[in-house]
């Protein structure tokens, strides 16, 4: 391994580093809104295929809508499609509804919440975290 791919390789350890120290920070001010403590979990948003949060938490459940055709949603420890473990499946039919609480401890993910969705339909609706 010559010099420069030394030095990539620590530039990558560093942003990744930073990307995590980041995501820390995030969630400690994500406990706060318009100057009030949050007590309660976070609601995301559960529409499209994307990521949903950087970094660590909880997944503490769902409540969602299937519309415009089914849809089947894997909620995944991870950054990008297809990466990452498989925490959760919301798997609806077109007008099915479904609200999951998981408890004051859900399940933990390190890496981030993303929702890897396929199907005809979308989902409207809100995933909770902490």
């Amino acid at each position: 391994m010559g010099i420069s791919d030394k030095i990539s390789e620590r530039i990558a350890d560093a942003l990744l580093e930073v990307e995590k120290h980041t995501a820390e920070v995030a969630v400690g001010l994500a406990k706060w809104r318009n100057g009030q403590m949050l007590t309660g979990a976070r609601a995301l948003n559960a529409a499209d295929h994307a990521r949903r949060w950087g970094g660590s938490g909880r997944l503490l459940g769902w409540s969602v809508k299937a519309t415009g055709g089914a849809v089947q949603t894997l909620i995944r420890d991870g950054r990008a499609s297809g990466d990452g473990d498989i925490i959760a499946i919301i798997d609806l039919v077109d007008g099915e509804s479904e609200t999951i609480p998981l408890g004051p401890d859900g399940i933990s993910f390190g890496e981030g919440l993303y929702l890897d969705k396929t199907g005809a339909g979308s989902l409207i609706g809100a995933v909770w975290i902490e």
